[in-house]
């Protein structure tokens, strides 16, 4: 905890924030684990895109990661929706967040720790996702 929040000071003492700065302090808050972290680390996200930051597929996973470890009512859909919004931005034009095996996981990962109603059925779509992709190329994923 008092890593965290010492890494977040640095952040804020810096003058000019970067991807690896901003990746760095969400990667600490994602092994944490709580939804205090996990919140952290999705407002670190959100405040770095509103900089105009751009995000890398280090940061998503670790935010996504973050959510999985929170073990929260509500998480697993909030790690889906970042892996939604990753493979937006990827499908707009940026290929360097291309969704990887290791994403996919936390994300599957995560409804697999959930306790929601229709989690494995989800957990489930996205392995079958996956195995979709493989086959159509997406070496990416496997």
């Amino acid at each position: 905890k008092n890593s965290a929040a010492r890494a977040e000071k640095v952040l804020y003492r810096m003058g000019k924030r970067d991807v690896v700065s901003y990746s760095s302090v969400i990667n600490v808050y994602s092994k944490m684990g709580g939804v205090k972290a996990a919140t952290r680390a999705q407002a670190l996200l959100d405040e770095m895109q509103k900089e105009d930051v751009k995000p890398n597929a280090h940061t998503f996973n670790s935010a996504i990661t973050a959510w999985s470890r929170s073990g929260s009512k509500g998480s697993a859909l909030k790690a889906e929706i970042l892996l939604k919004n990753m493979e937006d931005l990827y499908e707009a034009g940026n290929k360097s967040l291309q969704p990887s095996a290791q994403v996919y996981t936390s994300v599957i990962s995560a409804w697999a720790k959930s306790n929601e109603p229709g989690s494995a059925l989800r957990a489930e779509i996205l392995l079958k996702l996956m195995w979709a992709m493989y086959k159509r190329g997406n070496k990416s994923v496997k």
